[in-house]
């Protein structure tokens, strides 16, 4: 995990801002969330300087608000303006020696503040808002929501602007998170896996008087350790999936007109018939970012995945990537008994030993393989993509997969398993809309079974395409809709009549004097934007929507102009096509709750901010994989500066117009910089599978008062890998995880930076109180006093017999046969499946001579142990396709050698359960 925070742009001196509090504030209504991210931040230099402030949101997230607090008593407050406008006024303010504050945009998940002029001895915090609608969570009626407390060490090039930031000093003594969730359901449960938080269930706030609410809850996190990893609540709740549409009017205040912002969010749920017959192809990173946990869940998934594939019609491959990528056959092979035997091997064999993440060459890779001499194959095939998505090319990596959807007429879908407690979403979700699928993610310690079904029932499902949304508008507005434009489709400026012959110019003028501002290379074309139409949707494409599949949120936008006492309307229609069969929703459009109304008069409501995110979205997805053109570079502008939200084309600047003035300390690290950028390719090289960190680490001192916090958190690290993993991971990533005692090579997040070293002095100090708290106890204290001859008077102790391995459904599911059933052999049931004996049969099976009448009889056994071991809801839908394979193969050898009809073998296979079912 790489370092953010304050960065000051000369390396020498970044000791020099420690951070000194942190807290993040989260509210959560229904399924969108705001939060604000607040860090104090102060300067112990003696001159002033020119900083850097580098944060992580995650990538479906809007940033609509930005200040900075002066000394703790003066405010100055972002404003959104064109992207080289806004950098225009900060370097003019900081010319002129006033503090001042720039937030740009350098990806979806990355952004940064410039600090120009911070005063010696100046207090600072940093105050970030960012909303975004909530991910789904992969189950049902769930949520997860995600607070990214870092940048992860993303392989290849970083942005150029990001080249130049260098790391913190020293974390923050505290950190402190409030989240008051407030849903239209009950909600069941709030939990995280990642940190100890406290949670009320039925008020709002941490202490309340009021009556209890059980839509209502708030969640709470206070500590001084260290943060490495994002934190993670999931939280469950009554009729979340349920289709809804929220609308919220934003009237002008010079006119009668109105802008209405709609959300329209759903958890499909129909019967779609399974595809006949389908490629499968599973892309693995094993770069070295997978070391350890990750690649082990990798594991686990693919032998459920493999195993829950069709057995009829199925064809299948596995590839690996890093720095290069290779797979197992050439070309996919069908899916046979041999032929999964050794995909299990091989999956057995994965480790992170590929270096770097190329994620776009891999791809590439895996599309290339289904081209033939007529072309790439226009066989359906479901490529799943599972890794953590630590890459900066983002941009040739949809590239790549937007050319592969279009060359085989959306015959590819791309669907992607984040793994790992830090993912980069971004490329995640990216790959997944470019590809039309869907993207899901699972912790390093989160079992990935039912997710992974989710994403198998997906693919093998004919999906609901062709879709469009009727907002319930007469026919003249509808007509005045915008299509996303995916190329220039006119002049940028209006043509005009030619002049009239002139007389000759000189090739040179002295009157023409050059000016400072003057600038070279390419200039900006003047673009004349007309006025936005009445409706902007967003997803829209010129082909419709992405498509939808089950148990898929899908959330859809639109901003759309009317009057201020137009009425609203009562219901939008979804309409679609599964296989040539109309499918159609109507959903109720209700008014946004009041929470959800800005709390001032000039901030921009919540929902119009988020569709002008999800439009500023679409309009950089239709560009790939060309670069943005100037119409659509001015379409982001335009959507920035309206709806107050930091963009590609888009950034808050903020002036402190108050008070003297203090010109900035010359920059003395020009030279260094361009020696760190020169640096990145040897560092790359180096680091190998981490690729390249944003900012490198670095040592300062630190006060007494802070060791505690270091010295815990590295104890935390060192419970957090058993000794198998360490190994593990030393060898598959090229060093250790600590080299000697120095924790600077460690990583820092972004609301509690990087560790340090202890000063001496304060080394000494502890180890002498260490010493004294560990002295050895008087003699009567001590009321463990054994006889020295009680050891050598026992009987010999017996040999230490390890208890059988947990059975787990990843190891059932690697017992089962290709063709869904399950072994005949005596050892599976009394070893494998750990019951000791076999459950008598029925009187049809008694025969054990018989091969088939044992796998009969097995495989019942087995359904009954799955049934009755993993009765969780996640554990239901995660056994779905093993289950429903073996039932079918029992049905179906039943019919075959005992010509026992369908409906007599519904009756026996659950008679037979029952049976099975009291013996495990």
């Amino acid at each position: 995990m790489s370092e953010c925070g304050i960065c000051p742009s000369n390396p020498s001196r970044r000791n020099l801002y420690p951070l000194v509090k942190s807290s993040c504030a989260v509210s959560v209504v229904d399924v969108n969330i705001h939060a604000k991210l607040s860090q104090t931040y102060v300067s112990t230099s003696t001159e002033a300087e020119h900083v850097n402030y580098v944060f992580p949101v995650p990538s479906d997230a809007a940033v609509c608000a930005f200040t900075a607090v002066i000394d703790g008593e003066h405010t100055i407050k972002g404003i959104v303006k064109e992207r080289k406008q806004a950098q225009r006024d900060f370097d003019t303010a900081v010319k002129a020696g006033k503090t001042a504050a720039l937030l740009k945009h350098h990806t979806s998940q990355v952004f940064e503040v410039s600090l120009g002029n911070l005063k010696p001895q100046q207090t600072i915090a940093v105050n970030v808002e960012f909303i975004s609608v909530i991910a789904h969570a992969g189950t049902n009626d769930s949520l997860r929501i995600r607070i990214p407390t870092s940048v992860a060490p993303f392989y290849g090039t970083p942005p150029v602007s990001l080249m130049d930031s260098h790391g913190v000093a020293y974390g923050a003594p505290f950190f402190d998170l409030s989240a008051a969730f407030q849903m239209t359901g009950n909600i069941t449960s709030i939990t995280s896996d990642t940190h100890p938080v406290a949670c009320s269930l039925g008020s709002l706030t941490a202490e309340s008087a009021e009556t209890f609410d059980p839509t209502r809850a708030h969640v709470s996190l206070h500590t001084t350790e260290l943060l490495r990893n994002d934190i993670v609540l999931e939280l469950k709740c009554t009729g979340l999936d349920r289709p809804r549409c929220l609308m919220q009017r934003l009237c002008s205040t010079t006119s009668d007109e109105a802008t209405d912002a709609y959300s329209l969010t759903l958890v499909p749920r129909f019967t779609a018939s399974s595809i006949a017959s389908q490629e499968y192809i599973f892309l693995v990173d094993r770069s070295g970012s997978m070391a350890g946990g990750r690649i082990r869940a990798v594991r686990d998934a693919l032998h459920i995945m493999v195993r829950s594939l069709p057995s009829k019609g199925s064809t299948f491959n596995i590839f690996s990537f890093g720095d290069r990528c290779d797979s197992l056959w050439p070309v996919s092979v069908s899916y046979e008994k041999d032929t999964v035997a050794a995909a299990a091997t091989h999956i057995d064999s994965l480790s992170a030993d590929y270096g770097g993440t190329e994620i776009a060459i891999a791809l590439q890779t895996v599309f290339d393989s289904r081209k033939s001499a007529d072309g790439p194959s226009k066989k359906p095939v479901a490529v799943f993509v599972l890794t953590d998505g630590e890459a900066w090319d983002l941009q040739r990596v949809f590239a790549n997969v937007d050319r592969a959807v279009k060359e085989t007429d959306k015959a590819t879908r791309i669907f992607v398993l984040g793994v790992g407690n830090q993912v980069s979403t971004e490329m995640c979700d990216g790959i997944a809309r470019a590809g039309r699928g869907v993207a899901t993610y699972v912790r390093e310690q989160e079992k990935p079974d039912a997710k992974l079904v989710g994403l198998l029932k997906a693919a093998r499902s004919t999906l609901v395409d062709q879709i469009v949304v009727d907002w319930g508008f007469p026919a003249e507005l509808e007509a005045d809709f915008e299509m996303i434009e995916t190329a220039e489709a006119a002049a940028v400026a209006p043509q005009t009549d030619p002049a009239p012959s002139a007389a000759p110019l000189s090739l040179f003028d002295d009157a023409n004097q050059p000016t400072e501002t003057d600038q070279l290379g390419p200039q900006e074309e003047d673009v004349q934007l007309p006025a936005p139409p009445r409706i902007q949707q967003a997803p829209a494409r010129e082909d419709a929507l992405p498509p939808m599949y089950p148990g898929a949120r899908c959330t859809i936008f639109a901003l759309i102009r009317s009057q201020r006492d137009a009425a609203q309307p009562k219901s939008v229609q979804i309409i679609g096509n599964m296989n040539g069969t109309p499918v159609t929703l109507d959903v109720p459009v209700i008014a946004a709750p009041p929470e959800l109304m800005p709390k001032e008069p000039e901030t921009v409501p919540f929902i119009h901010s988020l569709a002008a995110r999800a439009l500023i979205q679409d309009l950089e997805d239709s560009a790939t994989p060309a670069p943005l053109t100037a119409i659509t570079k001015a379409k982001i502008a335009r959507l920035g500066t309206t709806f107050h939200l930091a963009s590609s084309q888009s950034s808050f600047v903020a002036i402190d117009e108050r008070g003297e003035t203090v010109p900035t300390k010359p920059d003395v690290s020009t030279i260094s910089h361009a020696s760190s950028r020169s640096a990145i390719s040897s560092q790359e090289e180096s680091d190998d599978d981490m690729g390249y960190g944003l900012f490198d680490g670095g040592d300062a001192a630190v006060p007494a008062s802070a060791f505690s916090t270091v010295s815990r958190s590295r104890a935390a690290v060192a419970v957090e890998y058993d000794e198998e993993d360490a190994d593990e991971m030393d060898q598959e990533m090229g060093f250790a995880l600590y080299d000697g005692d120095d924790l600077s090579t460690v990583l820092a997040p972004a609301l509690a930076p990087a560790e340090v070293s202890i000063d001496p002095a304060v080394m000494k100090q502890y180890q002498l109180e260490l010493a004294a708290a560990t002295a050895a106890l008087p003699e009567e204290d001590d009321e463990f006093d054994f006889e020295p001859t009680s050891f050598a008077s026992s009987a010999p102790l017996p040999a230490y017999v390890p208890p059988p391995p947990l059975l787990t459904m990843t190891n059932v599911a690697k017992m089962q046969q290709f063709d869904g059933s399950f072994p005949a052999e005596q050892s599976f049931i009394i070893n494998d499946l750990q019951l000791g004996s076999i459950p008598s049969p029925p009187t049809m099976l008694t025969d054990s001579t018989n091969e088939t009448k044992r796998a009969l009889w097995h495989t019942i056994i087995a359904l009954a142990l799955l049934k009755k071991r993993f009765p969780s809801d996640e554990e239901r839908a995660a056994c779905e396709f093993l289950e429903a394979k073996a039932k079918e193969w029992f049905l179906d050898t039943l019919a075959d050698a005992f010509s026992v009809s369908a409906d007599d073998g519904e009756k026996l296979l659950q008679e037979w359960m029952q049976l099975a079912s009291a013996s495990v």
